[in-house]
């Protein structure tokens, strides 16, 4: 595999101070920073259909209707929601190791993390996160999706480098922050020329989260694949809406014949008013009869095409009747937002593996050691809706039938909130000395 030292000597033989400053132009990070940045606008509100030009009639300008809907947010949220509402579990090998493993992700704040990481995934197809130990505690940092630079093998497309790059709005001033296996060196333009600050002990690479089939393609994003039904929406919306105002609500007064008396002063929000017109003339309001069926055929099958896109269940959104549905029906509901789910689970769950390697390394570094065949295993909770008392059911009859432990059963019943305090307290009242139970904890 081609290290980073060799990348650079091959590709920037003539820049190798200062390559960083080039390898950050290049196209395949232009284009994966413009998605990124692209996607946070929409996100923002910045929508196709706010380029509908405005009309002109009769010297005056007429407004259009720019309607934007933000449903890519609650079909990111939905699953966000549905992975992680529920924090991720912790098992292993190893009693201790799994302990030691569970105080560091709650002292970190990995539960929140984790959140954020996979929030990034779905929203921009990227998230970066960097592992580091500040000297009383393990923790992790997210490096802004549109500051991260992965560096890839050029033989093998193994990872292998990673450079953080932003400029500071307030005093334009640049900074690179590149990232080796082992250090991190800190670059800055301030005073006109690029210079080295400072340089780091690192613990590995940044861990990168991307949503991508293969190493040269652009991050997709869920919102990549909503965004063009979703501008659809929006534009025929838009326009529905500026037709039912000006030729339904708003009719047009039209007359036949000659007017005998011609009204005076007669006021746009009046009623009431007397026409009088000649003989065989007629006055009628005109207005534009829609096809109700149609419109509604053509709304209902494009949100339908959201949701069989975006894999979320159209009876989170109101779409379908949930009266005496039973948990099979549920469950086959669920059963494609499972598939979008377990995508995300794999990428996910490979960067937690290199997140714990890392935690790993510096517990070892901090006196606490274990065996090569010591590991942790990551356990997703989905959140599918099920009543309480069918999961605690199921859990009953596997602690009956001895499939797991009595642990097992209280971590995962909904009614625990506390696990470390119940096992405490069962313990205690086992006979066992709480000394030892103590020490246990101590040692956390």
């Amino acid at each position: 595999m081609q290290a980073l030292e060799q990348y650079i000597n091959s590709k920037y033989a003539d820049n190798i101070l200062q390559w960083f400053e080039e390898e950050v132009k290049q196209p395949e990070h232009i284009n994966n920073i413009s998605k990124v940045l692209n996607n946070k606008d929409y996100l923002k509100g910045i929508h196709k259909v706010l380029n509908r030009e405005d009309m002109t009639y009769k010297g005056e300008t007429y407004e259009v209707r720019k309607t934007i809907f933000q449903t890519v947010k609650s079909l990111i949220n939905f699953f966000n929601g549905y992975i992680l509402a529920k924090p991720v579990s912790l098992g292993g090998t190893n009693e201790d190791m799994v302990k030691t493993y569970n105080r560091v992700y709650r002292l970190g704040g990995y539960d929140k993390l984790n959140h954020d990481i996979l929030d990034r995934l779905l929203k921009l197809g990227c998230a970066y996160e960097y592992v580091y130990y500040d000297g009383n505690k393990i923790k992790s940092k997210l490096i802004a999706s549109e500051d991260g630079y992965p560096i890839y093998s050029e033989d093998t497309g193994d990872y292998i480098g990673f450079i953080e790059h932003y400029t500071s709005d307030s005093n334009k001033v640049s900074y690179w922050n590149v990232h080796y296996p082992n250090k991190v060196e800190m670059y800055t333009d301030e005073g006109g020329h690029i210079h080295l600050v400072d340089t780091k002990v690192s613990f590995g690479l940044p861990i990168v989260y991307e949503n991508k089939e293969n190493i040269d393609e652009v991050n997709v994003t869920l919102l990549d694949d909503i965004k063009p039904l979703l501008d659809e929406f929006e534009d025929f919306m838009s326009k529905l809406g500026d037709s039912i105002y000006t030729n339904s609500i708003n009719p047009i007064l039209t007359l036949t014949g000659s007017m005998l008396e011609l009204p005076k002063g007669v006021s746009a929000d009046a009623c009431g008013f007397l026409f009088n017109i000649d003989n065989g003339g007629e006055m009628e309001y005109v207005t534009a009869t829609m096809d109700y069926n149609t419109i509604k055929l053509y709304l209902d099958n494009l949100k339908q095409m959201m949701y069989d896109i975006a894999e979320v269940p159209s009876i989170i959104f109101g779409q379908s009747n949930v009266a005496n549905v039973s948990e099979t029906s549920i469950k086959m509901m669920y059963s494609k937002a499972n598939n979008k789910a377990s995508w995300y689970r794999y990428i996910l769950e490979e960067g937690y593996d290199q997140r714990n390697e890392v935690i790993r390394h510096i517990l070892s570094l901090t006196g606490r050691t274990y065996s090569d065949d010591d590991y942790i295993n990551i356990e997703f909770n989905y959140s599918i809706p099920m009543a309480d008392t069918d999961v605690i059911n199921n859990l009953h009859t596997q602690y009956t039938d001895g499939c797991i432990d009595k642990q097992t059963y209280i971590e995962l019943s909904p009614l625990t909130k506390n696990v470390d305090s119940v096992m405490g307290r069962l313990t205690d009242n086992t006979g066992v000395p709480t000394g030892t139970h103590q020490n246990q904890v101590d040692g956390e």
